[in-house]
């Protein structure tokens, strides 16, 4: 009996092994294909990933520079202030919340910059604030009224009517001479023109 289950053992095993084999060829195939694919998905990966770093370097840069710019004119107007007290420039800060373009803001600051109140960048700051103009020294009541008026006229050629009543903050803060906060606090559905 003992020579019949040798046999039986040897020709199982002698099926056994071609199959431990083929599945073994397979694995490996499989294997191969899956880190083949892995690899070409990473390379774009690695791609998209550098562009991205390479977008956010460029982008910190630009913040960078209008952050200078801004503290630049800052500085000149402030220097320019002091220098001359009969001849102050503003600098009006745009500050805005609400259903409202960017563009229009920017519209808006271009109005003040061309009728000569530089405007730097607006910020978008959400808060429960009202429209209006604010001035820190009592001697720029009438910049902030200027300012207002020209915001007035303005949104009422874009159709959004609104009124910029001006805020004497003098007692509460103090700034620079001529530096003149616009909030804005409005909806207007209208574009840039």
């Amino acid at each position: 009996m003992k020579p019949q289950s040798n046999t039986i053992e040897a020709h199982s095993t002698g099926k056994l092994f071609p199959r431990l084999v083929r599945v073994q060829v397979l694995i490996a195939v499989v294997a191969t294909i899956f880190i083949v694919v892995l690899v070409l998905q990473i390379s774009p990966l690695i791609k998209k990933k550098a562009d991205l770093n390479a977008d956010i370097e460029r982008l910190n840069a630009e913040i960078k520079e209008k952050e200078n710019a801004i503290k630049g004119l800052t500085n000149a107007v402030e220097v320019n202030n002091i220098k001359n007290p009969a001849q102050v420039i503003p600098l009006v800060y745009v500050e805005f919340e609400g259903d409202i373009k960017r563009d229009l803001i920017q519209d808006l600051r271009a109005t003040l910059n061309n009728q000569g109140f530089p405007a730097p960048e607006a910020k978008r700051i959400e808060g429960d604030y009202y429209s209006e103009v604010r001035y820190f020294n009592p001697e720029d009541k009438r910049l902030a009224e200027d300012v207002a008026r020209i915001a007035k006229k303005f949104f009422e050629s874009k159709g959004c009517p609104a009124d910029f009543p001006t805020n004497d903050l003098s007692s509460k803060a103090r700034g620079p001479r001529g530096q003149i906060e616009i909030w804005i606090n409005m909806n207007c559905h209208l574009v840039a023109s």
